[in-house]
């Protein structure tokens, strides 16, 4: 599929103002006029994993092991590579698990081959003992990296069931729909892969819970239609959001490819990949949407997927959206409306509270009838939303861009999406979220990062915040990935169960944004580093109440 649709100006170097506020900060937070102009336009059901990829490929070498840093004792840990960059469309994979005890388990898309990387699919590594079990090799020879599938596959996500089983649900290119690979035990590499029941369900996002701890719940969205897919619009919808369960452990499934109450045609003309996520604690499910053309929203089960609660989170002034002019007062101008960026995390508490986070963005549309609408690639800031909000009160924003050097000003910049690795979301995006046994919770996200720039696009790093009052104040943002500056940090994973330590597997390039993206022009297909980190829970995370600086 080649990306090829009409985009306006994007590219530009500009000042952001430095803010976050602990306590509380409306969505409609001040953005500087030059950067509110700054746009560009994105077709519906915009997938980067399906663009056409160059040939070109530059091989990098880099350290396994990074120096800790000395003012933090951080220390990265490299488990694998890839050469396929794109690890999600928008909201983060759940990509590592806690297993307890020391023992960590990671998996990542993983491809070496362009342009058309036939082996793509979900390599593993597991931490026992101390130790990773396919370390050097991973960290060291790409070549000796393989894929858990049986079929060319991508955009995974693991989990641990009662009986200690792994099982890692992706979707697969080949048969167009998404599977299981389950082992015996953690750490077991003998995969037992197995095709979901008939039915082209993609971008999965999966968690493991039930009263026995055997029910795997799947969302993914149906095949879309047009470009290089073959898919047939469903109940409605071109790209439905569906909800899947098995109770027993992937050996059956009673539900496939439903639709939870609240999501039909009448209010969702479709859905992007990935933009949505799921988080289960025993009978609790909750999942999350949100993206350019709908509103967010938390959908709910207190009953392992039975029953639903639908709260709408950030309205969306138009149901079943699809191009037309974002006219709301009716004036007849095209108006700008508050949204997600299409990543979001949700959290079930200790206490089954839902907790919600995504990347704050505005979306318009001036021209209808292009099939495209304009975002705000300059927007930033982490939006939140907890059960315990009143009743249409908006999210807070709790992070935002750092003003590193404390001049007042943050020089981010960004490049046109046809000549750029685009992440195609805002400044501050991926948050992937965790909790410790004492109800402390944990939140990770990239963002960019100030006066660090190449080629027009700034470098992302990974910061980390926590909370310590169910939600009520938040840290200052912690950059967790200080080790060098002129270096990609992407794609923040989190392990749900915080212990004392919080356990982070992310991706580190030489140069920002994403090759698969954009390809070779702008950004070389070269090796991608992936990087776990033990960040000790009580490392510089206090509370600092942050004046926005205007």
């Amino acid at each position: 599929m080649n990306n090829n649709k009409p985009f306006i100006l994007l590219f530009a170097s500009c000042f952001l103002l430095s803010s976050m506020n602990a306590q509380q900060v409306q969505v409609n937070n001040k953005i500087p006029a030059h950067v509110r102009s700054s746009t560009d336009r994105i077709g519906f059901n915009n997938y980067h994993n399906e663009v056409e990829f160059p040939t070109d490929l530059l091989q990098i070498t880099n350290p396994t092991v990074a120096a800790g840093n000395e003012n933090f004792g951080l220390t990265e840990e490299v488990i694998g590579r890839t050469v396929y960059d794109l690890q999600t469309n928008n909201s983060i994979m759940h990509r590592i698990v806690n297993l307890g005890g020391g023992n960590i388990s990671a998996i990542w898309t993983y491809g070496r081959v362009s342009p058309s990387f036939p082996e793509r699919g979900m390599a593993y590594n597991h931490k026992t003992n101390g130790a990773w079990i396919n370390n050097p090799d991973y960290a060291s020879n790409i070549s000796s990296i393989t894929r858990v599938e049986s079929e060319r596959s991508g955009f995974g996500n693991i989990d641990v069931m009662n009986s200690g089983r792994e099982v890692i649900v992706s979707h697969q290119t080949g048969v167009t729909t998404t599977a299981t690979s389950i082992n015996s035990a953690a750490g077991n590499q003998n995969w037992n892969f197995n095709i979901m029941p008939s039915g082209d369900v993609l971008w999965p996002k999966a968690r493991v819970g039930g009263p026995d701890g055997k029910s795997i719940h799947v969302i993914a969205v149906t095949e879309p239609t047009g470009g290089t897919f073959n898919g047939q619009p469903f109940e409605g919808m071109n790209a439905a959001l569906t909800y899947n369960r098995s109770l027993d452990e992937g050996a059956t499934w009673d539900k496939f490819r439903m639709l939870i109450p609240g999501i039909d045609s009448t209010l969702y003309a479709g859905f992007s990949g990935d933009a949505y996520n799921i988080d289960v604690q025993g009978n609790n499910v909750a999942v999350v949407i949100g993206d350019l053309r709908h509103n967010v929203s938390l959908f709910k089960s207190t009953d392992n997927g039975e029953t639903w609660i639908k709260t709408i989170i950030l309205p969306f002034p138009f149901d079943a959206y699809t191009d037309g002019l974002t006219d709301i007062d009716g004036d007849g101008v095209a108006d700008e409306i508050p949204c997600a960026d299409g990543t979001l995390s949700v959290l079930i508490d200790n206490n089954g509270k839902c907790h919600v986070w995504f990347g704050n963005m505005r979306m318009s549309n001036a021209t209808p009838g292009e099939g495209t609408v304009s975002f705000f690639p300059g927007t930033s800031g982490i939006m939140y939303w907890n059960e315990s909000f009143a009743i249409g009160e908006a999210p807070r924003m709790i992070a935002d861009l750092i003003d590193d050097d404390d001049d007042g000003v943050i020089n981010v910049s960004w490049a046109p999406q046809g000549e750029s690795a685009s992440y195609q979301m805002g400044l501050t995006s991926i948050p992937s979220s965790g909790i410790d046994a004492d109800g402390n919770i944990y939140v990770a996200y990239m963002a960019a990062k100030d006066n660090l720039i190449l080629n027009a696009r700034s470098y992302r790093h990974i910061y980390i915040i926590r909370s310590t009052d169910g939600g009520n104040t938040w840290t200052e943002p912690l950059d967790v990935t200080p080790f060098d500056d002129f270096t990609e940090y992407a794609y923040p994973s989190i392990a749900r169960l915080v212990d004392d330590n919080i356990h982070l597997v992310y991706q580190r390039d030489d140069f920002p944004g994403i090759a698969a993206a954009a390809g070779a022009a702008a950004h070389d297909f070269s090796d991608n580093f992936i990087v776990y980190q033990a960040i000790p829970r009580e490392l510089n995370l206090s509370v600092n109440n942050i004046t926005r600086k205007e």
